[in-house]
């Protein structure tokens, strides 16, 4: 009973999505309210590119099940 689980690559693009959106909404926030910092916008904007970057990597992975969703017909 002492097996190591793998986190598989689908599972960890969706948690890396997931908190740099996280990030992104706070330090959005952060921005809006407070003075201009550049070390704030460099952090913002580096989780955005890489907010892209796992997006496009999800779209890659679950392309066949959203292509199939976006285009079934209701019953």
């Amino acid at each position: 009973m002492n097996k190591k689980r793998r986190i598989k690559g689908r599972n960890m693009v969706s948690l890396i999505t997931a908190f740099s959106f996280l990030v992104l909404v706070v330090t959005g926030v952060l921005s809006f309210s407070e003075n201009y910092s550049r070390t704030l916008a460099t952090v913002h904007t580096a989780f955005g590119l890489g907010f892209m970057v796992c997006v496009g990597f999800h779209l890659k992975s679950n392309w066949t099940s959203l292509f199939r969703y976006m285009f079934s017909r209701g019953k």
